[in-house]
C-alpha cells in the first residue's frame, strides 16, 4: 500500500517584495592568476566583459592615497597542494545568540580538489576550496564553514577569488578579527578595548547585487563599540548589471592602510574601488577568515530557504605593508591544534555544484510548518497532488499532479543575466493532455518573464532540459512550474536547476 503525505499550503496573495530595480549580470573576472608577488593585481578584471558604467550610470568611482604604500611581505596560496595545515585552520562551534537557527560552523563542509582537470574546467588555478552551506531545508540546517589563517597579519591589501555561496539567508564574508580585550571592569571602558575587524559580507538585503563593507576599531558590546559601516550598491559604484551570485568568479578585496596622513580602508570588486572609509579605522594585527554562515537576521541577508548550496575559493593573496601597526595576537589562542582538523579530499571526484531545487528527487515528505513553509506548493486550486513513496517492490520517490493542477517551488536571486538549466525527470500516467514544466521570471510575486515549456504527453518516463537566459531588468526570483491538463495525471520523478 502506498504510503500518501500531503506536502502543500495555500498560496495567499501578498505585496510585491520591494528590491532594488536594478539590473544584473557581471562577468566577473578575466584573468584568474596573479603574479606573486607584487606585479599584475589580482583584483584586475578588464577585458571587453567587465562590469562598467554606461551613458545612464554613475562612473567608477576613484579611490587613493596620499602615499604609496610599502610592501614589506606576501603571502599567497593558490590550494593547488590542497588546504595547508601549516597556514589554514577551521572551526567547530555555534556563532551568534538564536542557536535554533544558526548552527554554526563545521570543518566537515568543507572540501578542496587538486585534480588539475576538474580545477581547470571550473576556470580556477592551482586548487579550489568548496564550502557548503546547509540551508532551512536541508536535514543539518543553519551549518556553514570557515577556514583561517593560522598567522595575524596588519595592514595592507586583502585579496581572494572566489564564487560567492548564491543563496539568501547565509552570509559570504571575508574578515579580519582580533579581540584582545581584558575582561573590563563594570565602567566597561570602551578606551581599554584591543579589537580588530575588517568585513566584506553579502548578501546585503537579501541582494547580491549589494555588500556591505565594516570596519571596527573598539567593541565591548552591541552598544559599546566604534564601527563605520557602508552598503554598497554596485550599480552605483559605476558596476552596471553586476551580481556576485552569477555564478562567475570575482575578485574581492580590501585595502587597509595606518600611516600618519593615510589612515582608512577602501573596499574592491574585481578590481573596481567601490568605498572608502577612514574612520574607526584598526590597529591590531588579527587572522584573516573566509567562509559562509548564519547570523539568522532576515531584514540583513533574507530567508535560508534552500537545501544545500555550495561556495569556491581560487586563491588568497595578503601584500603587507610598512604601516604602524599593534601585534598582540598570540597564535593559536583561538584554534586547536593542526592535527585536529581533516578536510575531504574530493580526489578525482567531481566538485560539488549548487542544485537551486530542494527536494527535487522527493525524498521528504513531511508537511510544512506554518512558520516553515514546505519547498513545493501549491495554488489555491490544486487538489489532491502530494508526494507518494511508493511500495517495497516498486520503491521510487514522486510528485503526483493531478488534473487542473499547478505546482511550484520560489528560487530567490536570479537576476538579469542568470542563465538556467531546467531537467525534468516524468511521466503523464492518465488522461489525453499533457504536463508542463517551465521557469517563471517575477519580480517579488509579479511574473515579469517565461520560458518555453517542457512538454510530457506520453505514458512513458522521459528525461527533458531546457536551458533559459533571464531577460528582464526587474527580475529578481524564479520558480519552477508544473502544470498539468484537466483531465490528465502526471508523475513527477526528479527536478533539478542550475546556473549554467
Amino acid at each position: 500500500m502506498k504510503k500518501r503525505f500531503l506536502i502543500f499550503g495555500t498560496i495567499a496573495l501578498a505585496a510585491a517584495m520591494a528590491f532594488s530595480a536594478c539590473a544584473s549580470g557581471g562577468t566577473g573576472d578575466t584573468d584568474p592568476t596573479p603574479d606573486v608577488p607584487g606585479g599584475n593585481d589580482p583584483s584586475g578584471g578588464g577585458g571587453p566583459n567587465s562590469p562598467s558604467g554606461g551613458d545612464d550610470e554613475p562612473p567608477a568611482r576613484t579611490f587613493g592615497w596620499n602615499t604609496a604604500p610599502v610592501e614589506k611581505a606576501t603571502f599567497y596560496d593558490d590550494f593547488s597542494e590542497g588546504i595547508d595545515l601549516d597556514n589554514w585552520t577551521s572551526d567547530d562551534r555555534g556563532w551568534g545568540l538564536d542557536k535554533a537557527n544558526n548552527n554554526g560552523v563545521t570543518s566537515k563542509n568543507i572540501s578542496y580538489s587538486t585534480n588539475a582537470a576538474r580545477v581547470q574546467e571550473a576556470g580556477a588555478t592551482g586548487g579550489i576550496v568548496v564550502f557548503q552551506a546547509n540551508g532551512g531545508y536541508s536535514e543539518d540546517p543553519y551549518k556553514g564553514a570557515v577556514i583561517t589563517t593560522r598567522n595575524d597579519y596588519g595592514a595592507g591589501k586583502y585579496e581572494a577569488r572566489i564564487k560567492v555561496l548564491p543563496r539568501q539567508g547565509q552570509c559570504t564574508a571575508l574578515w579580519t578579527y582580533f579581540n584582545g580585550t581584558p575582561e573590563l571592569t563594570s565602567s566597561n571602558d570602551l578606551s581599554e578595548s584591543k579589537y580588530s575587524e575588517i568585513d566584506i559580507e553579502l548578501p546585503e538585503g537579501g541582494d547580491f547585487r549589494k555588500f556591505s563593507a565594516t570596519t571596527y576599531s573598539k567593541y565591548i558590546s552591541k552598544t559599546q563599540l566604534e564601527q563605520t559601516s557602508s552598503r554598497i550598491d554596485y550599480s552605483q559604484a559605476g558596476l552596471g548589471n553586476l551580481s556576485l551570485n552569477d555564478g562567475a568568479w570575482h575578485t574581492v578585496a580590501f585595502e587597509w592602510r595606518t600611516a600618519e596622513n593615510d589612515t582608512g580602508i577602501i573596499w574592491y570588486i574585481d578590481g573596481h574601488a567601490v568605498q572608502k572609509l577612514t574612520t574607526s579605522v584598526p590597529v591590531y594585527t588579527a587572522p584573516f577568515n573566509i567562509g559562509t554562515h548564519f547570523p539568522d537576521i532576515p531584514s540583513w541577508l533574507g530567508v535560508p530557504n534552500f537545501d544545500t548550496a555550495y561556495m569556491y575559493l581560487d586563491w588568497v593573496r595578503i601584500t603587507e605593508y610598512d604601516d604602524p601597526v599593534l601585534d598582540e595576537y598570540e597564535a593559536g589562542t583561538y584554534d586547536p591544534s593542526k592535527e585536529s582538523w581533516s578536510f575531504r579530499d574530493l580526489g578525482d571526484g567531481a566538485i560539488p555544484v549548487t542544485n537551486y531545487i530542494a527536494n527535487g528527487d522527493f525524498r521528504r515528505l513531511e508537511r510544512g510548518t506554518e512558520d516553515k513553509p514546505y519547498v513545493w506548493q501549491a495554488d489555491g486550486l490544486a487538489v489532491g497532488s502530494e508526494a507518494i513513496r511508493g511500495t517495497t517492490e516498486d520503491y521510487v520517490n514522486y510528485l503526483l499532479v493531478n488534473g487542473g493542477n499547478r505546482i511550484f517551488q520560489s528560487i530567490d536571486s536570479k537576476y538579469i543575466g542568470h542563465k538556467l538549466r531546467l531537467v525534468v525527470r516524468a511521466e503523464r500516467t492518465s488522461g489525453t493532455g499533457e504536463l508542463r514544466a517551465r521557469i517563471e521570471g517575477l519580480y517579488g510575486i509579479v511574473s515579469m518573464e517565461t520560458s518555453e515549456s517542457l512538454s510530457f504527453k506520453h505514458n512513458m518516463v522521459i528525461e527533458k532540459e531546457l536551458t533559459y537566459e533571464i531577460s528582464n531588468a526587474r527580475t529578481n526570483t524564479v520558480r519552477v512550474v508544473f502544470e498539468t491538463d484537466a483531465d490528465t495525471v502526471a508523475r513527477v520523478y526528479s527536478v533539478e536547476l542550475y546556473l549554467i
